[in-house]
């Protein structure tokens, strides 16, 4: 109980606080070095992914992977949508509340990367997830991980079962070519952009890391809107 406290309380100065602030100040951005035409928004006079936080998973160094913006976004968005690229993993607390707040969240097409960082399991879970897509069940089986407390490899075939998935095909697509593409792509888009922990976001032009305010994603999303068409990721 101490520890639940604890979080909720570091929670609370973390990302309650800055709620108020970013009411009473502009965004703030300052421009990435890749890809060009890309930012990072600044929060409480740093960037977002200025500085520590444990309570978000840091990820390894990515050095073998090649930087691309491929699948960046995954269809265009209409006009007056902007899209989202959506980086997360299933062990990641503020990934549970982030996810719910996108999907609710107007005028956004969110396209979600399965970035695993927080060891063996996440990444054993996104494959199953990846593996549900191919059963034309990704987001279903994508919430109900995130729904599942302390969601571990065990529970991917209760959850294949209980959503009508064959649990054998399941097992058999984790080590699909398309799974370790649909990964590789992740890692390699995380890598260019210099994403090393989730959750993570690129609204449209703008990159944030960390969990984010759903004021803050509102306002984000109008200035989005505002400064017009999102530059081709190259």
């Amino acid at each position: 109980m101490a520890g639940i406290g604890l979080a909720s309380a570091y929670a609370g100065l973390r990302y309650g606080l800055p709620t108020l602030s970013e009411r009473l100040h502009g965004l703030r951005f300052e421009p990435l070095d890749q890809p060009a035409g890309f930012r990072r928004l600044i929060s409480n006079g740093g960037t977002s992914n200025g500085s520590f936080d444990p309570f978000i998973a840091l990820a390894p160094t990515a050095d073998r992977v090649r930087p691309s913006c491929r699948g960046l976004f995954e269809d265009a968005a209409p006009p007056g949508i902007v899209p989202a690229a959506y980086f997360s993993d299933y062990n990641c607390a503020y990934c549970r509340a982030l996810g719910p707040r996108l999907e609710a969240l107007q005028g956004v097409h969110v396209t979600l990367h399965e970035l695993p960082l927080l060891g063996e399991g996440s990444t054993i879970l996104a494959r199953a997830a990846l593996a549900a897509n191919l059963q034309e069940a990704y987001w279903p089986f994508h919430r109900a991980l995130m729904s599942t407390p302390r969601p571990s490899p065990e529970a991917i075939i209760p959850v294949a079962l209980d959503l009508g998935l064959n649990p054998d095909r399941l097992r058999a697509d984790m080590d699909a070519p398309e799974v370790a593409a649909a990964l590789a792509r992740s890692e390699a888009l995380a890598a260019l952009f210099g994403i090393y922990a989730t959750p993570a976001l690129v609204v449209g032009r703008t990159l944030v890391i960390g969990a984010v305010a759903a004021a803050t994603l509102d306002r984000l999303t109008d200035q989005e809107l505002a400064d017009g068409p999102v530059p081709t990721c190259a």
